[in-house]
């Protein structure tokens, strides 16, 4: 079996029925950060996510805020009967997945 070399034996939880569950120490407290893009919106999205090396940071937990507006093709705003009944208008399934077409994430300048 491999084993790494720093590593503590244990057993599993269900060999001890009767002991107390273990505490998570480790995590010490939680936040959240609101970051934005670095450039525009009519170039590529680019968020930096910068850290300490005591910090970890969740990315299962990470959420993208989207804040949008539906427009005319030419870029005017919406008038006539869309404009006076805006439930009768609204985005396509899937919204967010179809806003973007390629994501690249890197970590620590290496594209993951």
């Amino acid at each position: 079996m491999a084993r790494y070399r720093d590593s503590c034996e244990c057993g599993k939880s269900e060999m001890y029925p009767f002991n107390a569950p273990p505490t998570q120490n480790v995590i010490e407290r939680g936040s959240r950060e609101k970051t934005k893009p670095i450039a525009g919106p009519s170039i590529p999205h680019e968020f930096e996510i910068s850290g300490t090396g005591d910090q970890y940071i969740d990315l299962e937990k990470t959420q993208l805020y989207v804040k949008c507006k539906i427009i005319k093709g030419n870029g005017d705003a919406m008038d006539g009967d869309a404009a006076r009944n805006p439930d009768k208008l609204g985005p396509i399934t899937y919204t967010l997945y179809s806003l973007f077409k390629r994501l690249d994430a890197s970590l620590n300048g290496k594209e993951v």
